[in-house]
């Protein structure tokens, strides 16, 4: 940018938010970094915030969906990626409509985003007249989901609405086909990864996973990053590859836009952000919060991944 090389300065956050306030405090007074890409999760995302904000660093999530990030009044913090209850918003009438169900049970990791996404869908879900049955929280450590299952099962809902992570979401996915429940799978979190689908098998066959990336999405831009990826790595991108370059993207569009590395510069380059990415255009409204893009249901298939629907997230 400007006739220099950008530099990724990487520390690891681990989900835990003292860990990654500790990062954050060394990238920008140590290493001395002009912008911050993350966290990954949104508890710790949350506690990094005021970080950026005191010393004045701009701060830029993909992946964190917990909907109070974006409600704190911190005109340092943007995130690229739609809320949880934008996804709600979206994707609750699919199931209503489309996948005619009617009683619905939640089973999500006990942090922010698993809370606020149950909180943001299941309240959707009641104002189209579902039943919401069941909610079990497990935490991240959690092997044995033997015991929600057996209490999501008796509740005998329609579909269950799992909020996980590739290791807990696989490990889900084999359990809830080991205990025979009658129920559409149906989540938010990484269903559409290859290590998904090695982990689970022909058990993820008839799945549906939210998500805001899908390496299958029909545009020309997405079908060259997708290309590169698989030149470089081997593999098509997960949703969690494809937020982060675009972060790094939307960063140095800004970083150009303002002809200078200075953090306030960039802070108000990225207010006027237009960014044409990998689902569609994606801008910032007034409190930092993305808009524009698409995301998608997607289907597991026999073991491939396909799109079964989509639609444009709103303004807030």
């Amino acid at each position: 940018l400007g006739g220099r090389r950008v530099e990724l300065v990487v520390e690891d956050g681990a989900c835990v938010p003292a860990q990654s306030v500790s990062a954050a405090e060394k990238l920008i007074t140590s290493d001395k970094v002009v912008a911050l890409a993350g966290c990954f999760c949104s508890s710790s995302t949350g506690a990094v915030m005021p970080i950026a904000k005191k010393y004045g660093i701009p701060h830029v999530s993909g992946i964190s969906t917990s909907p109070t990030l974006t409600e704190q009044g911190n005109e340092y913090f943007f995130r690229a990626a739609a809320t949880s209850a934008l996804l709600a918003k979206a994707f609750a009438s699919a199931l209503w409509d489309t996948m005619k169900v009617r009683r619905i049970a939640y089973l999500a990791v006990n942090d922010d985003w698993g809370r606020n996404s149950v909180k943001s869908f299941s309240e959707e879900f009641a104002a189209l007249g579902g039943e919401n049955v069941a909610a079990e929280i497990f935490n991240r450590g959690d092997a044995d989901h033997y015991t929600y299952l057996s209490k999501i099962k008796a509740a005998n809902p329609d579909a269950i609405y799992v909020v996980a992570n590739t290791a807990n979401a696989a490990r889900i996915t084999n359990q809830i086909r080991e205990l025979n429940i009658d129920a559409e799978i149906f989540g938010e979190g990484a269903w559409t990864s290859d290590t998904y689908l090695e982990l689970t098998g022909e058990n993820s066959n008839g799945v549906y996973g939210i998500t805001e990336y899908l390496h299958v999405a029909d545009n020309p831009i997405n079908k060259k990053f997708v290309a590169d990826y698989q030149k470089a790595y081997g593999q098509v991108p997960t949703k969690y590859a494809a937020p982060i370059y675009q972060v790094i993207r939307i960063i140095g569009e800004a970083i150009e836009r303002a002809g200078s590395d200075d953090p306030k510069a960039i802070r108000d380059a990225l207010t006027k952000t237009n960014y044409q990415g990998l689902s569609g255009p994606l801008m910032f409204n007034e409190k930092g919060q993305a808009y524009g893009f698409n995301a998608f249901i997607a289907l597991i298939k026999e073991g491939e991944v396909t799109q079964a629907a989509s639609a444009t997230i709103p303004k807030p």
